[in-house]
């Protein structure tokens, strides 16, 4: 019966992703457009929803940049610029 138990117990703890804490911006921000806050709440919803922000800035895994992406193929410039061609006038 404690097998049971334990199971259970697990599968009734709660988990929260950052896909959900996105989503409580979302909310924030339609609240906040619609207005459901009063004036006097603004302040502090609005410092709730920039600390939501910044936790989700900083958690949320960034795109790694191809590592060629930075690098300057011709760090000192010795490549001449391109000639422009000229088109051969209409007559």
């Amino acid at each position: 019966m404690s097998e049971e138990n334990t199971v259970a117990d697990e599968a009734q703890t709660p988990d929260i992703n950052l896909n959900d804490i996105r989503n409580m911006l979302s909310v924030i921000d339609a609240c906040s457009v619609r207005g459901a806050f009063k004036p006097e709440e603004m302040e502090s919803v609005g410092a709730l929803r920039n600390k939501v922000a910044a936790f989700l800035d900083a958690n949320i895994p960034q795109e790694e940049e191809p590592a060629d992406a930075d690098v300057d193929p011709d760090p000192e410039g010795r490549t001449p610029p391109e000639e422009p061609t000229e088109e051969p006038a209409a007559e």
